[in-house]
């Protein structure tokens, strides 16, 4: 994941409609970048805020609730509260609302309005809220696709010959990768070639490149690693370049793209 990228962090609802906190009640909250939400529009009955990250990224989310029972000696509502937070940093990861220590017997159900806002992340992710079975769902993706593999990489390797460890079999190519498509893959090709420095290294039966094939079900979200047989001779290969990329998905749908 390339750091170099402008972080951004866009809001979306897939299941309802942010904004339905009064405009009032929006405005005494300091940070206009947070994302609102009315709990009691759509649910009588909640117990919970989760988290689910279908991104790399590191997030955090601040969760407020807005206080309607006044202070002592006063008439006007508490407002604002930090209620708690959540942390995900990896992919599928999952988080629950941790309560600050002030409410830690305080009831989620007792709040009807709140408020979050994220950290930034190195590339832009948007958040969509939906609720089911008495829990509020915060789902964070990317918003513009990423390819399915990441940190696709194939790296050379010496074979040795495990009778005589002094024979040199070959050059291998070692090869690894995450799934992060939001599907179980059932295959991969990849293309690949091998360079001497910066000149093509042809393979043993003369091809300037290869198809490894990768017949194997990768759950979302799973690392991958394996070791191809030895395909060169030329043992001063110093880099192997993957050129294109097919992946196809267990739901019979494929993506190929170029490197």
């Amino acid at each position: 994941m390339k750091k170099s990228l402008i972080a951004g962090i866009i809001f979306v609802a897939s299941t309802f409609a942010f904004a339905k906190v009064p405009e009032n009640i929006i405005n005494e909250f300091k940070d206009k970048s947070a994302t609102f939400f009315d709990a009691n529009d759509y649910a009588k009955n909640y117990s919970k805020i989760t988290v689910l990250n279908k991104t790399a990224e590191k997030i955090e989310f601040n969760v407020y609730a807005y206080k309607e029972t006044p202070e002592k000696n006063s008439t006007k509502p508490e407002g604002w509260i930090k209620y708690g937070t959540m942390k995900v940093s990896d992919y599928n990861q999952t988080d629950s609302l941790s309560k600050a220590l002030k409410y830690k017997v305080t009831s989620i159900k007792e709040f009807k309005y709140f408020a979050f806002t994220t950290s930034k992340t190195n590339l832009e992710t948007k958040h969509e809220l939906s609720y089911n079975n008495e829990i509020f769902e915060i789902k964070s993706s990317y918003v513009n696709a990423i390819r399915p593999l990441a940190s696709l990489e194939a790296v050379p390797a010496v074979e040795k010959n495990p009778n005589n460890k002094k024979e040199i079999l070959g050059i291998i190519a070692k090869i690894s990768f995450r799934n992060l498509s939001g599907k179980t893959i059932s295959k991969v090709h990849l293309t690949i070639s091998a360079t001497d420095k910066g000149m093509i290294s042809r393979s043993k039966d003369g091809k300037d490149e290869i198809i490894v094939a990768i017949d194997e079900l990768i759950d979302d979200g799973e690392k991958y690693k394996c070791e191809t047989t030895s395909f060169w001779k030329d043992i001063s290969i110093d880099k192997i370049k993957i050129t294109n990329v097919k992946v196809f998905y267990s739901d019979n749908t494929e993506l190929e793209y170029k490197i």
